[in-house]
């Protein structure tokens, strides 16, 4: 060596962030800045102080439902400050309950759950009706020969 040399080293501390998923559905969860497509790749190393968004899609038939694991995960925003585990919940989506409800003005029909509307009850209006018209035509009958016989 024929002089002083300087020599600087730079160190970057560097945390593991990890994604994992659980409940009864399914999805993925990306991460921005890229890193994190869990399906595939779960994991990945970021600089210290780097904040992470993590996104959560379900899939067709299922309800994201919230995170948890490391307290910094509650809400998908982590700062890597240090190691992470951050764990997304899928919960399979129930299904659509059939409800009934009268549309207004009594015409018989009826809304189901998805919107189809049928009017079912409709026919069971017209023989009510008929019943009615048949008894006082009876009721009418039965009087006007009352009053023959007298």
């Amino acid at each position: 060596m024929d002089a002083d040399k300087t020599c600087t080293a730079t160190f970057t501390l560097i945390h593991t962030l990890s994604v994992s998923k659980q409940g009864t559905g399914s999805g993925t969860v990306t991460s921005n800045p890229p890193g994190i497509s869990c399906g595939t790749d779960c994991s990945e190393v970021y600089n210290y102080g780097t904040v992470v968004t993590l996104t959560a899609t379900a899939d067709t038939g299922s309800t994201f439902t919230g995170w948890s694991g490391d307290p910094d995960c509650s809400d998908g925003v982590v700062t890597m400050d240090a190691d992470k585990t951050c764990t997304a919940t899928f919960d399979l989506t129930p299904p659509e309950e059939e409800v009934e409800e009268e549309v207004e003005g009594g015409c018989g029909c009826y809304i189901h759950g998805r919107g189809s509307i049928s009017s079912y009850h409709y026919l069971d209006n017209i023989i009510l009706l008929l019943s009615v018209v048949l008894v006082l035509m009876v009721w009418k009958r039965v009087k006007k020969e009352k009053k023959t016989q007298i």
